[in-house]
């Protein structure tokens, strides 16, 4: 119980440090999202001792910051309220991943690419004898198209690298797919903090 929740206060740590790097800027950007997952364990996964291929599941909760002009911290996590693809799952996914991206360019045809690294917490298959949870050094890709001012649609693709000291869980790629929302909240607690002063 205490390496897990100093491994969590660890995530929670490095989200505070880079959510300062731009605590000077409150006109901050913010992002909210949700989507559907895939894991693809296939040739990472030795002697197939998780007893499976590929894990799908719906959702991945999602939140973001800008902390510079090309910089972007994200957290996302992720488990298993039902699965897309219909099928049944040998064990439930679960992860909690912490990531600092970099906007490659600002925008083609209003796709912004980005490339990025960070670190998540993955729950251990239960398929598996004395399952614990793990680390995973994550690598990840993606880019998002928005639509609109507002809403977009977006995609990653993470490689999560895990020691192979593990039992419970293979290094694996995940590939994430669904709509994100745009705010401001400095300019949304400002334009309710004018609403209730004219209602005064």
């Amino acid at each position: 119980m205490l390496k897990k929740g100093f491994r969590a206060l660890l995530c929670l740590v490095f989200w505070v440090s880079i959510y300062n790097l731009n605590a000077q800027n409150n006109e901050g950007n913010w992002n909210i999202g949700i989507g559907v997952s895939l894991e693809y364990f296939g040739e990472f996964n030795e002697n197939n001792k998780l007893s499976e291929r590929y894990n799908s599941q719906f959702s991945s909760f999602l939140l973001s910051r800008k902390v510079g002009n090309n910089f972007v911290a994200d957290l996302v996590y992720t488990t298993e309220l039902a699965n897309p693809l219909g099928s049944h799952n040998v064990f439930e996914y679960s992860a909690f991943d912490i990531s600092l991206k970099y906007n490659l360019y600002k925008d083609i045809l209003n796709v912004f690419p980005y490339i990025g690294i960070g670190y998540g917490y993955v729950k251990g298959a239960d398929s598996v004898e004395n399952t614990q949870d793990v680390i995973s050094l994550n690598f990840l890709a993606g880019g998002t198209y928005w639509l609109s001012n507002r809403v977009g649609l977006t995609s990653r693709l993470v490689y999560k690298n895990i020691g192979s000291k593990y039992d419970s869980m293979d290094s694996h790629l995940q590939g994430m797919l669904g709509l994100v929302y745009s705010f401001n909240l400095s300019s949304a607690l400002k334009s309710g903090e004018k609403r209730r002063r004219n209602w005064n």
